[in-house]
């Protein structure tokens, strides 16, 4: 399952009450870690160059993001 499938999953998990996260915030950061957790091991699998690490690549390609839930709004921080 793609991070994108468990997020859509879990979001109406969670609309429907029955999901074991808290929070909105918490699905989507778990779901951030699924996708990063998913791009490395597709890099790792596919990579010419063994030099460049999985989690290299994907901080140097993809910016820390992380959530933010003020006052009902999430926002994305970057």
């Amino acid at each position: 399952m793609t991070a994108v499938e468990w997020l859509v999953k879990e979001i109406k998990n969670f609309d429907s009450g029955r999901s074991e996260y808290f929070s909105k915030v918490a699905i989507y950061n778990h779901a951030f870690r699924m996708e990063k957790e998913q791009i490395e091991k597709a890099y790792s699998q596919g990579a010419l160059d063994s030099v460049y690490m999985p989690h290299k690549y994907y901080n140097d390609t993809y910016p820390t993001t992380r959530l933010s839930d003020s006052s009902s709004n999430i926002k994305i921080i970057k």
